[in-house]
């Protein structure tokens, strides 16, 4: 620029709406190319600040580059240059290395889809490719403009007094602001203590306290132990934590969730393993009994998501996300005053915390963790980039960092389930709450735990939740209301059957492994007929824990299945089927000899079953869909009631289930599968399923 040559003098730039109009341009910093100091982050860089409050409220800027020319004012120093320069996989694909393109930049305030604006700023940067880079940007301390700016670097120093008080600050405002977390509060005065607690009212030496029924507030922790632990609870020492508990003792995530309980201004914390006497079965029971209330009615739950282990900690400064720092013209703050150089911090998207990034943290890979985290309103979410506040209505981070929402990527209970008070739902309510369920057990099945006999035990409190919004009988992870659908869960890869009896085989809690669950049109007509079931609980006090057996009887079609020359076939029983749709018993002796090739897709419950395919086999018609193609179980005979083969009854296992069953020849289908349930010319037996 010639010298005494003003801001408005510049022709190449066309933002217009320039209040830095009339001043001189400062001498350019060394970090920033001549093209960047005369036109974006210069002369022109009101673009930056001139952002409404409008949800649209957008300005864009543009100026035109080569990335030849790009590359080469990088290597001479520029700041903004270099970072452009690094979007290789999206601002320059297909783009010719001496080709002139046009960058346009954009600035407003993000707005997350299906969620409320954030009020954060965003820089998106393209050129002629379809794809945008973005960044957040703050404005750095040393920026004259720097507290009017909505968004902060992460917090880092996760364990600071700063960091303490900008927690409490987050959780005063859920209180006063979201009115769904409101209808959750329930006052201190009618809180009822978990039996022990944690007292953090000196923090170098807190100490178990007996609650005796007393009412109040108080903290729960939420962590993967990662192996027994060396310092719990036990009867005989008890009485000394009751005195003083050694912090030297104890592994550094629960002195952590110490340190976090007295910054935060509360004093009592609750933590299962030293809040329970670990040796005490009669406790144990009666404290797992109660863990949905444990967590549902803590002020706030502390969750050491970033933690693999006990004895790692959480409150460990985090490392900074990959951020470049630009010096940039601030317009006067005052009408007669000059511009000011400051500078401006850009962070990728990508780099800053985002929904997706809890499915790495080491807590959701654990099942104990998923029941603490969901039935509990609040938490405060120490991840391995920054703390996070997730209530009943958001999720954030804590301060006022920017954070990607994805609400498919937000586990939460519905609110209905966090009300003392529940009335049966309508039906289609009933329909969302079940598939809410089994999106759960999904998840659940798919996590890992050190005592397999856990497996019904873990999802409890989850489970007593949904028992009373459903109000339905709860039968070792299925809802008797909806049964014949809840039978036909499916199993993953590589699962298989659990070595030690946990579960009847018809219950997802009898196998190792990721359930899915496929979703059934409510309009899918029943094929069979519940009978009976039953479960038998291993002890009375958890109505939704371990059980000791179980029994299914269906009064149901069974179709015999084999596996021939590599294709799935299956025949009628000679008794099933009678009537019109079989004209005489002499075809339907012929029919009960011969296969009939099948089509479908089979799930088998432990990946050895499918080559060890037998005649003993059956497939049990329980729904079809509007195709007149049946879903149902597959079982095998395991074992008759007695001895000798005169009046005893068949048991069965289920091994997997089918969907869509149908016979390759649409003719055979219409006459087997088809006409004979419509004219209710099937003859059902009862089978018992163990």
């Amino acid at each position: 620029m010639l010298a005494g040559q003003t801001l408005t003098q510049l022709p190449f730039f066309p933002y217009s709406d320039c209040r830095l109009a009339g001043y001189a341009l400062p001498p350019k910093p060394h970090s920033l190319c001549e093209l960047c100091w005369e036109g974006p982050l210069g002369a022109h860089a009101a673009w930056l600040f001139d952002v409404t409050d409008e949800a649209q409220g957008k300005k864009t800027y543009s100026y035109w580059a080569s990335r030849q020319d790009m590359r080469s004012r990088a290597r001479r120093g520029c700041t903004w240059c270099r970072m452009l320069q690094g979007c290789r996989s999206s601002l320059w694909d297909g783009v010719p290395e001496g080709k002139r393109v046009r960058i346009d930049i954009e600035v407003g305030l993000h707005l997350d889809e299906g969620g409320p604006p954030t009020g954060m700023h965003m820089v998106s940067v393209s050129s002629n490719s379809p794809h945008r880079s973005r960044f957040v940007y703050t404005l750095n301390d040393d920026h004259p403009a720097a507290t009017s700016t909505r968004v902060y670097a992460p917090i880092l120093d996760v364990g600071s007094p700063r960091a303490f008080a900008l927690a409490r600050d987050v959780l005063q405002k859920c209180h006063d602001e979201h009115d769904d977390c409101r209808k959750l509060s329930i006052p201190a005065d009618k809180t009822l203590l978990p039996t022990r607690l944690i007292d953090c009212t000196y923090p170098d030496r807190p100490h178990l306290a007996q609650t005796k029924r007393l009412h109040g507030q108080y903290l729960a922790l939420s962590y993967v132990w990662g192996g027994d632990q060396l310092h719990k609870t036990t009867q005989s020492n008890l009485t000394t934590y009751e005195r003083g508990i050694d912090l030297d003792l104890l592994p550094q995530t629960i002195r952590d969730a110490i340190r976090t309980t007295h910054g935060l201004g509360f004093k009592l914390l609750w933590v299962d393993s030293l809040c329970i006497v670990q040796d005490s079965e009669t406790e144990k029971q009666h404290e797992i009994g109660r863990m949905q209330h444990i967590f549902r009615y803590a002020a706030l739950t502390i969750l050491a998501a970033c933690a693999k282990n006990a004895s790692r900690g959480f409150l460990h400064d985090r490392q900074p996300p990959r951020a470049i720092s630009v010096p940039i013209l601030c317009p006067p703050s005052q009408p007669a005053a000059a511009p000011q150089l400051g500078s401006v911090t850009l962070y990728a998207t990508g780099d800053l915390p985002k929904s997706s990034d809890h499915w790495d943290e080491p807590t959701r890979g654990r099942a104990w963790c998923l029941q603490e985290e969901l039935v509990s309103p609040r938490s405060l979410v120490f991840t391995s980039k920054t703390p996070l506040f997730k209530c009943q209505t958001t999720t954030q981070c804590v301060g006022t960092s920017y954070y990607q929402y994805d609400q498919f990527m937000e586990s939460r209970l519905p609110l209905a389930l966090f009300l003392q008070s529940t009335p049966p739902p309508p039906i289609l309510d009933f329909y969302s709450l079940q598939h809410t369920w089994w999106s759960i057990v999904e998840d659940y099945t798919r996590r890992a735990m050190s005592n397999a006999s856990d497996k019904l035990v873990a999802c409890a409190a989850i489970a007593e939740s949904f028992h009373r919004a459903l109000c339905s009988e709860y039968l070792a992870g299925l809802w008797r209301d909806s049964l014949l659908v809840d039978l036909l869960w499916c199993t993953s890869a590589n699962s298989r059957r659990a070595v030690e009896y946990r579960a009847p085989s018809w219950s997802w809690a009898s196998v190792e492994g990721k359930i899915i669950v496929v979703n059934y049109a409510h309009s899918d007509l029943a094929l069979a007929e519940v009978v009976q079931c039953n479960v038998l609980l291993k002890c009375p006090l958890l109505l939704f824990g371990e059980v000791a057996g179980g029994t299914l009887i269906l009064r149901a079609l069974l179709l015999q299945l084999r596996h021939f020359e590599g294709h799935l076939q299956f025949r009628p029983d000679a008794q099933s089927l009678k009537g019109p749709g079989i004209d005489d018993a002499e075809e339907a002796a012929a029919d009960s000899v011969r296969w009939y090739d099948m089509d479908g897709f089979v799930w088998y419950d432990d990946d050895t079953d499918e080559t060890q395919a037998s005649a003993m086999w059956w497939a049990v018609p329980l729904l079809t869909n509007t195709s007149d193609k049946p879903h149902g179980l597959i079982v095998a005979r395991t074992h008759t009631d007695g001895s000798d083969s005169a009046g005893n009854k068949t048991l069965y296992r289920r091994i997997g289930c089918f969907r869509w069953l149908q016979c390759k020849d649409p003719a055979e289908h219409e006459r087997l599968l088809v006409r004979p349930f419509k004219n209710k010319e099937v003859l059902l037996q009862e089978i018992e399923i163990i």
